[in-house]
């Protein structure tokens, strides 16, 4: 066979070959027009034994220096990082500091928020979203929208996540409006606690004061908040999510809450 016709048929040979792997190809994305790649998760959804989390923030107020929020799992006995990722849509300025939690953790997100702007757009939106440490993510939460004919804040821009993940502590409405009350919403498919402002300020008689939230105890069987008027502290109290039940300690200086 001559060296010219020899040429053209090894060229005619891989010119049908990659016509045949193209239509091979062509059949696979008919079927399955977005292919997903399996890839297995870096980290588990919960921190290990010799781990813990954290993120840069100030010491003296836990507000984080910078956004995206950039979590990082780390081991206790290096303290190097094994793994990052981050949380977008964070305002710094405004809003609860993220908590941590040994399976996830806890942000506000700001959605369209505009900070040269008293009054937001429509669109804006306020919501708490959990991350679980192999980056998954959810919304718990909507805590504020704005969209045609409503601008409305449904939670305080405050939170306390209890340390099993159990419960969630945040405060609704505001002083002098009928749903005034602390909110014990529950995350494990549990029921929510809600302990109205009178209910829990009833001993305090002629008080004007405001819900403000503080802490659960470690075993995570109560959450305590206090009742404020400016700088004054009129009260702590504290509710069991369980009992229903709330009880209201007037303020002592010795009182310890956690």
């Amino acid at each position: 066979m001559p060296r010219k016709q020899f040429v053209l048929t090894i060229i005619v040979i891989a010119a049908v070959l990659v016509a045949i792997a193209l239509l091979l190809v062509s059949l696979d994305l008919k079927k399955n027009p977005h292919p997903v790649e399996t890839m297995k998760p870096l980290h588990g959804p919960c921190l290990e034994k010799d781990e813990y989390a954290d993120y840069p923030f100030w010491p003296e107020t836990h507000v984080p220096k910078e956004t995206p929020v950039v979590v990082s799992v780390r081991s206790k006995t290096t303290n190097e990082a094994r793994m990052n990722f981050s949380i977008p849509d964070v305002e710094p300025r405004i809003g609860e500091p993220p908590e941590i939690r040994p399976c996830a953790v806890y942000a506000m997100r700001f959605f369209n928020y505009d900070p040269k702007k008293i009054f937001q757009s429509d669109g804006y939106k306020v919501e708490l979203w959990k991350y679980d440490y192999s980056v998954a993510s959810a919304s718990v939460l909507l805590m504020g929208e704005v969209r045609p004919n409503l601008d409305k804040a449904y939670y305080n821009y405050t939170f306390r996540v209890g340390p099993a993940e159990e419960y969630l502590a945040v405060i609704r409405g505001y002083l002098g409006s009928s749903d005034y009350a602390l909110v014990l919403l529950s995350l494990k498919a549990g029921i929510d606690t809600t302990v109205s402002f009178s209910e829990i300020a009833g001993e305090l008689t002629g008080s004007s004061g405001s819900l403000d939230l503080d802490a659960w105890t470690h075993d995570g069987h109560y959450f305590w908040g206090r009742i404020f008027d400016g700088a004054d502290v009129l009260a702590f109290f504290r509710v069991n999510p369980i009992l229903e039940r709330a009880n209201v300690s007037m303020f002592q200086k010795t009182l310890r809450v956690a």
